[in-house]
């Protein structure tokens, strides 16, 4: 954890798709797991667990797991594409990515969010 989204859609929709790239092409891949929330949770500081309290577990809308069988490599990079997802969210969602096995990342990795709506 350590990394808090803010997603703006305009108005109430449907997640279909969602992809995790990730700026580095690490020898092993991650798994990663995207908590979506409808209010924003407290921020997590770098490396700390991810401990949701009761409140902000009752805002939990879904989640959006990224798995390394699924990746997709390019040359200096990866990338984590999930479709068919069908989470209904607000207008305003806010998110929380969590590493699931031991990866490592490295001082300069950068990973971006995308989500596919309709």
């Amino acid at each position: 954890p350590g990394t808090n989204l803010t997603f703006n859609f305009g108005a109430p929709c449907t997640i279909v798709s969602a992809i995790l790239s990730d700026s580095i092409l690490a020898a092993t891949a991650g798994e990663f797991e995207l908590v979506l929330f409808s209010a924003a949770p407290a921020v997590i500081a770098d490396n700390s667990p991810f401990a949701p309290s009761d409140a902000e577990a009752l805002t939990i809308l879904g989640v959006i797991s990224f798995e390394a069988a699924g990746v997709s490599d390019g040359t200096v990079n990866r990338v984590y594409p999930v479709s068919a997802i069908g989470i209904q969210v607000p207008a305003t969602v806010y998110g929380v990515l969590k590493v699931l096995n031991t990866y490592t990342p490295t001082a300069s990795e950068v990973f971006g969010v995308t989500l596919g709506v309709a």
